[in-house]
């Protein structure tokens, strides 16, 4: 054979898992080398050489080639492995896992993985053998090694026909086999995949470990039982806990069965004793638990069980250990009303069995199809006598939940909703046609649960489904049903909440609808308009502060939950604050802050919703016509503007991202929201008023800077007339508290934003001529104040710089004839005297035009005198800092 070096890289993930024993002695190495503390002139080449890094490489090969060896040395050699692991190879189809396949050669079994290669052990002569990976029909060996052991050698392979990398190999025995599988088996599991665990749980049964390995055995028997019960094989759970509960007692019998034996045994018991009950072999379970129960008096569960089951055999009539009748007088169980409800409770839930089995013999599907008229029947007729025991005698109903739930009942309602949730796209929406049956086992499934934690904890593992038909209901349901789910689904979240979370997380669809429901809920009345209320039955308050606590304790989850809550509660963010109940208001504003923080969740269709909730909050105050638009002019400081701000808040940040920074995504659809919610007449009287001038500038700033058209919209509607202050509307003008509403710097901004956009429309010169005194006053206090706001409003200064350019460039004399303020001249001519980026050059065309009028001269003639005087230190440096922070701009 051809010799080659071995690559002990590839072994990285075997020094990762067992070099754990040859730790200490590799730390002890590594503190060696690194036991010189000085650093030599030598030692900084090294470095800066890259020699250090490999002198590092090399150590990690070093602790790498010391795990494979010590991993080898492990190997039992005289000892047939159960199957082998071939992880790394040159040649593709090498690779995988090779399991016995019932043949043998030399002793050995032959291992094949599922490219159809083989690895065997070949014989050269009658005291030499060679473990060969190859494919056996053409006879055509890949790999070899010579070795005469039992088990494949880790090393030493060599390469025949197949290219480097030599196989990387892992062995496991029998124990290791069964060890692995079981772990798949338990991962399976607690991803909901039965089929696939049971399968796993069995082929490590089938690993053939010794007798003396019985308490894997009965872990392993134990743990398939489970399975199977999942997959509704209750003869196969039953059989597997009879010899999981054999293998214990064989370890119990010599003794040596620990406090984790007994756990195991415990867990086991209960497992045997649900699967007797699924089977209807109530006489079975008694005897077991009756019995069992003594060695563990601690266990709740299993006196839990034990009652319900001996419930059961009293309900068909048949006899029971002994308790005396004085005990079950006073648990209900011997009352009048109590036999004549259990009695008929057992028999309704036979007939609810014969029947559902009756339509899967008919090849009928619970959820394909909409739930029978006799089906249905005996839903109705179970579900008055769970009212009747809850009104008439309420200690009987604890019993009749625990019948239901031990005779399988429940177990078979609890398969509908299943059935139905597959084929309803997994939740994703519900079928009207099938909405009725769905809803009467929800209920039902509800009533068997309420304040029943036994029952609770055995419904968690479809909370899934109950979570999808929360999303389903709306005012087609009866209030009454949508009270028990919504107890149902807070119950089980309350109680059941890791379990609830681990489901929810895979499918957070159901969040979102479920969401929906609940935010419905709570805005619900009887007051309710039958258009334009919720779409949800007025529910009692009780299941308004479930349904509160629900949301907020989804939103306090954080990550993608959350964001599925949020989405669910966008669209009904306006009917949050009409409701009269302080704590669904603070909701909403929970709500809206965290849509203004992240304005991605809110879409098109919710922008125009919270325009037309606002417009709805607005009091009745004075309406005008313009354009064809009627506006609302508002009092200053009315009851509901806090709200109503809330609201415009979050259309005017949903609008600055969507149409300033994410440009090219669902621009257009954002505007058209913008205007189908009327934005322009409903936000443009709304300036004036000081508590929402600023979200109402900002939203119109934002569309000023996307097309000329709305520019032109905006002006027509009077908005310019509104920010200088002018009366306004000229027919009828209102109050004016602009001056209150710029008083606010971020409101400034907004408005020099705005007013430099204007200035593209040839009905800007039209307003300025028409007002030109107010105007040009008015804009000098806006720009002086922003100056004085300093750095942050440096860009928003430039703007109004520009306004006053496109005066000076199209009516001069407007300028020349107005400009009184000898501060802003000033500042005009320092900036023109400056070297300021964008500013100087502004300034200096200003007064250059300015300049060309004599009467101009004449007053700007003191002005110019004081600056050749000297010059005011603290107006040099917001100069140099304006310079500085100034980004470079452009003219729409």
């Amino acid at each position: 054979m051809p010799s080659y070096s071995l690559d002990y890289s590839k072994w990285k993930h075997i020094a990762e898992r067992e070099a754990l024993e040859e730790e200490d002695e590799i730390q002890r190495y590594q503190g060696e080398l690194t036991k010189e503390p000085v650093v030599t002139m030598d030692d900084l080449y090294a470095k800066e050489a890259g020699q250090s890094d490999r002198h590092r490489d090399r150590l990690h090969e070093l602790k790498i080639r010391m795990a494979v060896e010590a991993y080898e040395q492990r190997r039992p050699a005289d000892t047939v492995m159960h199957h082998y692991w071939v992880k790394e190879a040159g040649d593709p189809e090498a690779l995988g896992e090779y399991f016995p396949t019932g043949d043998e050669r030399d002793g050995v079994p032959i291992y094949r993985n599922q490219h159809g290669l083989v690895l065997s052990r070949e014989a050269h002569r009658a005291d030499s053998y060679s473990w060969v990976i190859g494919c056996l029909a053409d006879r055509r060996p890949l790999y070899g090694v010579r070795s005469d052991d039992l088990s494949a050698p880790t090393l030493g392979w060599q390469a025949f026909t197949a290219p480097e990398p030599v196989p990387v190999i892992r062995y496991y025995t029998k124990v290791t086999a069964a060890r692995t599988f079981k772990e798949r088996g338990n991962r399976a599991f607690h991803q909901r995949n039965w089929k696939d665990a049971e399968s796993w749980y069995s082929q490590a049964l089938k690993c053939g470990m010794d007798e003396e390995h019985a308490e894997p055995y009965a872990l392993l028997f134990s743990n398939r039982s489970e399975a199977r019960m999942k997959l509704q094989d209750f003869r196969g759970a039953a059989e597997d806990g009879d010899e999981a509960l054999k293998y214990l007692k064989s370890i119990s019998a010599l003794g040596s069965l620990g406090d984790e034996g007994q756990a195991l045994r415990r867990k086991t018991v209960l497992r045997l004793g649900r699967a007797l009950q699924a089977m209807n072999r109530m006489s079975e379970a008694m005897r077991l638990l009756h019995h069992e129960r003594r060695n563990y008096p601690e266990c709740q569960e299993m006196q839990r069980m034990a009652e319900s089951t001996r419930l059961a055999l009293r309900s068909l009539g048949r006899g029971t250990p002994a308790q005396s009748r004085g005990e079950r007088e006073e648990q209900g169980m011997d009352s009048v009303h109590g036999r004549k409800l259990m009695e008929y409770v057992a028999m309704i839930s036979e007939a609810l069995q014969k029947e559902i089995n009756s339509l899967k013999k008919g090849k009928f599907s619970v959820g394909s199809s909409a739930l029978p008229a006799s089906l249905m029947m005996w839903l109705g007729k179970l579900e008055y006598l769970l009212l009747k025991a809850q009104q008439v005698e309420e200690e009987v109903l604890e019993d009749l939940q625990a019948l239901l739930q031990t005779n399988g009942v429940l177990r078979y309602l609890l398969n509908m909703l299943e059935a139905q949730w597959r084929m309803n796209m997994d939740g994703r929406f519900v079928d009207l046609f099938k909405l009725p049956g769905a809803f009467a086992v929800a209920s039902v499934t509800a009533l068997i649960c309420e304040k029943n934690e036994a029952n609770l904890r055995f419904v968690a593992s479809e909370a899934l489904c109950l979570w999808a038909l929360l999303g389903g209901c709306n005012c087609k349901v009866q209030k009454e049903v949508c009270e028990r789910l919504v107890s149902l689904v807070h119950g089980l979240w309350e109680l059941c909440r890791p379990q609830t979370l681990d489901l929810i997380q895979s499918n957070s669809v159901v969040v979102e609808r479920a969401a929906f429901y609940l935010a419905s809920a709570l805005q619900s009345s009887p007051e309710d308009d039958p258009v334009f209320g919720p779409d949800s039955p007025p529910v009692s308050l009780e299941c308004k502060e479930q349904a509160a606590l629900l949301l907020l304790d989804l939103l306090a989850l954080g990550g993608r939950l959350k964001r599925r809550c949020l989405r669910g509660l966008m669209p009904q963010l306006g009917g949050f604050f009409q409701s009269s109940q302080p704590a669904v208001r603070t909701l909403g504003e929970l709500v809206a802050k965290n849509a203004v923080d992240d304005p991605q969740l809110v879409d098109q269709a919710q922008v125009t919703q919270c325009l037309h909730a606002a417009k709805r909050m607005l009091p009745a105050g004075v309406k005008v016509e313009i354009k064809g638009q009627e506006m609302i002019f508002v009092e200053k400081d009315w009851k509901e503007s806090r709200y109503c701000g809330i609201l415009l808040e979050v259309v005017s940040k949903t609008l600055e991202q969507k149409l300033l920074k994410d440009r090219e995504l669902e621009r257009g659809a954002y505007e058209a929201a913008f205007n189908a919610g009327a934005g322009v007449p409903l936000l443009v009287p709304l300036l004036q008023a000081p508590e929402l001038g600023e979200h109402a500038l900002r939203a119109l700033s934002t569309m000023a800077q996307t097309y000329l058209e709305n520019v032109e919209t905006i002006i027509s509607c009077g908005a310019l007339e509104a920010v200088l202050g002018l009366p306004f509307p000229a027919t009828k003008p209102m109050a004016s508290h602009m001056n209150e509403t710029l008083q606010m710097p971020a409101a400034r901004r907004y408005a020099s934003r705005l007013l430099m956009q204007c200035t593209a429309s040839k009905e800007f010169m039209k307003v300025i001529q028409d007002n030109s005194e107010r105007c040009v006053q008015e804009l000098v206090k806006l720009g002086i104040q922003l100056w004085d706001d300093g750095i942050s409003s440096a860009e928003s200064f430039q703007d109004v710089m520009h306004v006053f350019h496109a005066i000076a460039s199209h009516r001069p004399d407007i300028l020349s004839t107005n400009l009184r303020e000898a501060e802003m001249l000033q500042l005009l001519l320092r900036l023109e005297k400056s070297n300021v980026p964008d500013l100087t050059p502004l300034a200096a065309e200003i007064l250059k035009i300015l300049r060309k009028d004599r009467n101009f001269k004449r007053i700007f003639a003191p002005v110019k005198r004081l600056y050749e005087e000297g010059y005011d230190p603290e107006l040099e440096l917001k100069l140099r800092q304006t310079a500085t922070a100034l980004p470079m701009r452009t003219v729409n």
